[in-house]
């Protein structure tokens, strides 16, 4: 707007609390004074700038309101202001309010009022962007002790799901946590590389979870082949946990597959106990260290590729002596063994082996479960 063209407004100021009389500055005639119906109170310095031509305060071409955001008693400063100590500019777009477009400090899209933080084009309601190395986007932090330092999620006002920290004295379920949760529905993991929203994991209202499974039917529900424990076996040093005594107490599960039948390849091992190779494709045995007190209890049963079946009972005492007891000899021609043994001495461990293997080969393929580390 050319303001040049337009007849000059002057606003005459009064006295305080008196209202401002609207006079015509033209050439013409001058129309009589109005007093207008609202007041407007002058700035500091008793002051007003029209369009930035004057005054210590600026406004956008728009409509002037009669709020107290521009009088003394409630400067802008200690509102909404600029860096330099002014007032932020006044938008005549209604869909940005207040705001005006500044920088990448704050940036508004007019089109859409789309807010951007640290980006030019955000791409969402909100877009935060921190390009600072080693540098997170935002900080959540409640001191309160007995508060929650996260987010809520919700729909409609109905309250969705949760992530954060349970603060250690707080009452809302789990203090000292770290916490995702969903209300009302079930929590959903999802990972993909081509596309959005392609379920991985699922944890049901029920506490059940499946992986692969929208619905599991069990606590753990899996659809795939589930493997723990390692594979490797033969190339394992005996004394896993360094001596210092078990430091898994679950099961541990794991595939054998043991092609070499060099002496010491190990196929399972107990704390102080390994069933390993003897140096022959058939041939068996257990072993256990020079250190070791070693109570035996081996239990199971071979069967030969003639069919017969050989029993397995074996115990016995080695008073810090290290030695070895013969499972299977090569000559007997053992297909399968099923044994399980373990150290009275370390009584708090078992390890069961299943193996087979043709009479031809010197390969042993099975499985080993085991309250022992494998």
């Amino acid at each position: 707007m050319n303001l040049s063209s337009l007849p000059l407004i002057a606003l005459a100021l009064t006295a305080s609390g008196a209202p401002f009389v609207l006079q015509s500055s033209s050439t013409s005639a001058p129309a009589p004074a109005q007093t207008p119906a609202a007041r407007l109170t002058p700035p500091p310095a008793n002051t007003v700038g029209v369009d930035g031509v004057s005054g210590n305060r600026r406004a956008v071409a728009g409509s002037v309101g009669t709020t107290s955001e521009v009088s003394a008693a409630f400067p802008c400063v200690a509102r909404l202001a600029d860096q330099a100590g002014g007032c932020l500019e006044a938008s005549s777009d209604a869909t940005l309010g207040m705001l005006y477009p500044l920088s990448l400090d704050l940036f508004v899209e007019q089109a859409t009022g789309s807010v951007g933080l640290g980006t030019l084009s955000p791409d969402r309601r909100l877009s935060v962007v921190n390009d600072l190395a080693n540098e997170g986007l935002a900080t959540f932090d409640n001191p309160n002790a007995a508060g929650f330092s996260g987010i809520y999620f919700e729909e409609n006002g109905e309250g969705r799901g949760w992530a954060g920290h349970v603060n250690d004295a707080s009452s809302f379920g789990a203090p000292g946590t770290m916490q995702i949760g969903s209300q009302f529905d079930d929590l959903v993991f999802s990972v993909d590389d081509t596309q959005f929203f392609v379920e991985r994991m699922r944890i049901t209202t029920d506490g059940d979870v499946g992986i692969g499974v929208a619905d599991p039917g069990g606590k753990l529900h899996v659809d795939g082949l589930i493997r723990s424990g390692s594979e490797a076996g033969t190339s394992q040093s005996p004394e896993v946990q360094g001596g210092a005594g078990p430091a898994y107490m679950g099961i541990v599960t794991r595939r054998v597959v043991s092609t070499n039948n060099a002496v010491g390849q190990v196929i399972a091992r107990g704390p102080t106990l390994r069933l390993e190779r003897d140096g022959t494709p058939g041939g068996l045995r257990i072993v256990w260290g020079s250190t070791v007190e070693a109570i035996l209890s081996v239990h199971g049963y071979a069967v030969t590729q003639a069919g017969a079946l050989l029993p397995i009972r074996e115990w016995g005492f080695n008073q810090f002596g290290g030695g070895s007891l013969q499972i299977t000899d090569n000559a007997d021609t053992v297909v399968s063994l099923h044994l399980s043994f373990g150290n009275y001495h370390n009584s708090g461990h078992t390890t069961d082996v299943v193996i087979n293997r043709s009479s031809l080969s010197s390969s042993w393929i099975g499985i080993v479960h085991s309250t022992y580390d494998q």
